[in-house]
């Protein structure tokens, strides 16, 4: 195909995104229509996510990533709905493999990341790449739709994709950001929706670990597998001491954080890194930060929690210890 071809069909299937009543926002018109509360409508559109997922074995115990991540590029299409990038990116590739075959492009699939949370991985952005004749990669958003009264009525996001490069996107809400991303991983359409449907291997693939942070992600990645097990699980506080006790007490960038609020209590742990620390979550199989500038940040179900104290982890084992020993005793009393 020559580079006009290419440029028309990916404008071909811009269009059919971005049809009003049978595009990938046709669900959301649907709802409008209806006049929903702002709950509601958020409600509506949480909860047509979950019943698409159902079919992959998905249940409510699942977070909103995991289920968003679930879902294909058919199941955006066939039920009017997309929700994040990847979803936008598998549903553009799903409309390029209904095309005659003389038409489909050869497309790839970015993976990119806030070069402010390559850690984390937890602000990315997906888009899919077509190859023109100058051989280099050109990243589309499919997310904006085309200009009806200009030819082609788009632009390329990035005219040289190519991991560990820059990626300045067009969408408003990353542009004001005012810095880049960075790119971690090219993929095949087809890898994209077999292997990275999966939130726990896309945050492998879009968070940048290097030296110190590299090795104690490493281990805690292992450590969260083995304990999350379903023969294993525990929850909450007991949980934190079972990740402390695996690691031996020997790595002294892990942070236990305990919090107060009245008479309630709350611990989370987390890394320290750089300046900042990455809250972990304890109750998955695999490993999720979230990025924090300071302890005092950290976010909480209900307002009002305090940073009492930070801990070590052979800090929080004794601590931790010495409460359940307590309670023993008293028990026997």
């Amino acid at each position: 195909m020559t580079d006009k071809q290419i440029i028309a069909t990916v404008r071909k299937i811009l269009d059919v995104l971005h049809d009003p009543d049978t595009g990938f926002n046709a669900f959301r018109k649907e709802l409008r229509n209806k006049k929903l509360s702002e709950t509601e409508y958020k409600q509506a559109i949480t909860d047509k996510q979950y019943e698409i997922a159902s079919k992959y074995g998905l249940t409510r115990e699942n977070n909103e990533s995991e289920v968003k991540f679930s879902l294909s590029g058919k199941d955006v299409m066939d039920n009017h709905l997309y929700v994040s990038c990847g979803q936008a990116a598998k549903a553009f590739c799903y409309v390029n493999s209904q095309l005659p075959k003389e038409e489909q492009l050869d497309l790839k699939v970015l993976f990119s990341t806030d070069i402010e949370h390559l850690i984390d991985a937890m602000e990315g952005h997906t888009l899919p790449c077509v190859k023109l004749s100058d051989g280099k990669l050109h990243a589309i958003e499919p997310q904006i739709q085309p200009d009806k009264n200009k030819h082609p009525g788009f632009e390329f996001v990035c005219d040289d994709v190519k991991v560990g490069g820059e990626i300045w996107h067009q969408l408003s809400s990353i542009k004001e950001k005012g810095r880049p991303y960075q790119i971690t991983k090219i993929v095949t359409p087809e890898e994209h929706l077999a292997v990275y449907s999966d939130f726990s291997k896309f945050l492998e693939a879009s968070m940048v670990h290097k030296d110190k942070i590299a090795f104690v992600c490493s281990s805690l990645r292992m450590i969260l597998h083995n304990l999350n097990s379903e023969q294993n699980k525990n929850k909450g506080i007991r949980q934190i001491y079972e990740i402390c006790k695996a690691l031996n007490g020997k790595q002294t960038s892990i942070k236990v954080l305990h919090f107060i609020n009245g008479e309630k209590q709350s611990d989370r742990i987390a890394i320290e890194y750089d300046g900042a620390y990455y809250d972990i979550n304890p109750n998955v199989q695999y490993l999720t930060l979230k990025k924090y500038k300071t302890p005092e940040d950290f976010k909480f179900n209900i307002e009002g929690y305090k940073l009492q104290k930070i801990m070590s982890p052979a800090e929080f084992i004794k601590a931790f210890e010495a409460h359940e020993q307590m309670k023993q005793t008293q028990g026997r009393e």
